[in-house]
């Protein structure tokens, strides 16, 4: 009954669709198989993820955007014969069943997949999706592509590595956030973008402040510098605890992150001296007012909390107590 509201569900390719249902009946197969396999793990069923997707089909197909779907008259052609020609003919047909078919195996059979396309779906669908923006069937595959890629990430590091289903959450938020700031058009090209979201999460909840001190004072020891390894030292006094505490993976989708890191990161009591050099501890306050910036700067755009690595702290406070050093006015 959802399909009748939209002009697409009427043209003559959907119904022959509806009536010959066989790809119908694959794609729920397809979805229900994933359903099966995937609550396995804990992931959160995709419901109605298939009718939103028929709807986003049939929505587009009524825009105009896209042409009839239905096979090209190619006529023979002898002498004059136009490769490139043909083959634009040939590149427009596009039946509503190799749609569904497309879109569902550009998901791959996993679940995690298919939440992330059904918040595409879901936004083609709304009253509030500008039919004339230009987004095309086509369109919506790219989308289903690229997040058929990172779903499928997304799977993989569920059941391989164990990785807490707040990955996913923050996963689903990122892409919920892109659909809101991003033209239609462009959905795909940021989707490309996700696997990088996806580690970098991930190794922020994998993270281990004590590893990373020593990492840095491994290489400080194969370098032979003296001076670096005091100034590990040195860092190691004023960073003692990561700046959301020890579960950053803990943080809601509610929490104000630039004040959870002014407020929850441990103030320094004293002045820090590194070779005459003086870390003070108002120094310390604009280095969290940094990282608080950064954070909020993550949040706007991905709607994720992300906070500075490990590393990237260390690193940024190595570089400050250097640079602590100009009020001595020498070199």
């Amino acid at each position: 009954d959802a399909l009748l509201r939209y002009v697409g569900f009427f043209n003559a390719d959907f119904q022959h669709f509806l009536a010959e249902p066989t790809g119908l009946l694959e794609a729920s197969e397809f979805y229900r198989e994933a359903a099966v396999r995937d609550t396995v793990l804990g992931v959160p069923a995709a419901r109605g993820a298939l009718v939103s997707l028929l709807e986003a089909v049939a929505k587009l197909i009524g825009s105009g955007n896209d042409p009839d779907l239905k096979a090209p008259e190619v006529r023979n052609m002898e002498e004059d014969f136009d490769l490139d020609g043909v083959t634009e003919q040939l590149s427009d047909y596009w039946s509503v069943d190799r749609v569904v078919r497309d879109l569902v195996g550009a998901c791959g059979p996993h679940l995690t997949s298919q939440r992330l396309l059904r918040h595409v779906t879901e936004a083609v669908r709304s009253g509030a999706f500008p039919l004339d923006c230009g987004f095309k069937i086509f369109d919506l595959l790219d989308c289903a592509h690229e997040l058929g890629n990172a779903g499928s990430l997304l799977a993989f590091k569920l059941e391989r590595k164990g990785v807490p289903m707040a990955l996913l959450k923050y996963t689903e938020q990122a892409v919920q956030t892109f659909i809101r700031q991003t033209p239609p058009t462009r959905w795909a090209e940021v989707f490309r973008g996700l696997d990088t979201i996806i580690f970098a999460l991930e190794y922020m909840g994998r993270e281990d402040l004590q590893m990373a001190f020593e990492q840095f004072a491994a290489e400080c020891r194969s370098t032979q510098n003296e001076a670096l390894m005091e100034l590990i030292n040195c860092v190691r006094s004023i960073y003692r605890v990561p700046l959301a505490g020890d579960h950053p993976e803990a943080l809601s989708a509610s929490t104000d992150i630039a004040h959870a890191i002014l407020q929850s990161s441990p103030q320094l009591p004293r002045r820090v001296v590194w070779r005459g050099v003086s870390f003070e501890p108002s120094d310390w306050r604009r280095i969290l007012e940094i990282s608080a910036a950064a954070a909020q700067s993550l949040r706007q755009r991905y709607n994720v909390p992300m906070l500075p690595h490990h590393t990237q702290m260390i690193t940024l406070l190595m570089f400050a107590v250097r640079a602590c050093g100009a009020r001595l006015g020498g070199t």
